[in-house]
């Protein structure tokens, strides 16, 4: 992911920021003591650098899903950005996953970036009919606004969610959006009105959008790692301490979605998360599975 990509980490400052102010409020209307559901995932299941970390050697492409689907519980699907699926791809997409599975779709480029979610009402229906075929399967839905979207334009995004009839997520990037204008706050608040929630993405060069603002009962992470760096493991235990706070304050869906420039430390990443998850706190979450090689095959 290019967004927030800096070629050199070590001056930055990777510190969690405190949770938003305005959590504290919206917890206390929230139920507690359910066990929270974890949901962790990549950006993509094609990728051949998993071949022979958590995919047998030799899988086939089409069967690169079903692997997928054994080792992560979700995907950020990008596919979706480009072009909406055939109705029998999404079909078969199911059919090749595990229960459980979650398909989390980004909203096409046509209607984030082309319209502006302006006049996109035809497409938006086309999409989210089409993508309606997951049933159970069907996570969240990413609404990706474009760096130039600020809050001068926040009564298009209103009046886009209000009519939108699907789980969504927004991620925001302009910066105005996390200055703590009147016209950002009371977006937030119509989001939590909406049941809409915000993606909050863990970056290294735009630390303003791990902004901690929880808007509904599901949290959205995008975790974007610098090949396990140390400071990685330093981010990830903050987030291991910050989701089991939301999750005693009743956010009862949590989906870590990892990314790495070296895609195969994705695994590594996320295997390291549910286990400290694990350890620390007793949330049990499915986790990549490596796999193990017959040492005397290598002989052979």
């Amino acid at each position: 992911m290019d967004f927030g990509k800096v070629d050199n980490v070590e001056k930055i400052d990777f510190s969690m920021p405190q949770d938003h102010v305005d959590n504290e409020q919206f917890f206390n209307r929230l139920s507690k003591g359910k066990q929270p559901n974890i949901y962790i995932g990549c950006p993509a299941w094609a990728d051949k650098n998993f071949v022979e970390k958590i995919y047998p050697p030799k899988t086939k492409n089409n069967e690169y899903l079903t692997y997928y689907s054994k080792n992560f519980s979700t995907i950020e699907l990008n596919s979706t950005y480009y072009a909406i699926p055939k109705q029998e791809t999404i079909q078969g997409w199911k059919n090749k996953t595990q229960p459980g599975f979650k398909f989390c779709p980004k909203i096409p480029a046509q209607i984030s970036h082309q319209h502006q979610m302006v006049n996109a009402e035809k497409t938006t229906q086309q999409f989210t009919e089409t993508i309606s075929l997951w049933k159970e399967y069907l996570g969240i839905c990413f609404l990706v606004l474009p760096p130039s979207f600020n809050p001068s334009r926040s009564q298009i995004l209103t009046k886009y969610i209000s009519e939108f009839p699907l789980p969504l997520a927004i991620e925001f990037r302009h910066p105005q959006w996390f200055s703590s204008s009147k016209q950002a706050t009371e977006t937030f608040c119509e989001l939590e009105k909406r049941g809409v929630s915000m993606v909050i993405t863990d970056v290294a060069g735009r630390r303003d959008v791990l902004h901690q603002r929880v808007t509904t009962n599901t949290a959205v992470i995008r975790f974007v790692g610098n090949n396990l760096h140390n400071s990685d493991y330093q981010r990830l235990d903050h987030w291991i301490e910050r989701i089991h706070y939301w999750s005693t304050n009743g956010v009862e869906n949590i989906y870590f979605f990892v990314h790495q420039p070296q895609s195969n430390l994705a695994i590594d990443t996320a295997i390291y998360f549910a286990a400290q998850l694990s350890k620390k706190h007793q949330i049990i979450t499915k986790s990549p599975q490596l796999l193990k090689f017959d040492i005397q095959q290598t002989f052979f």
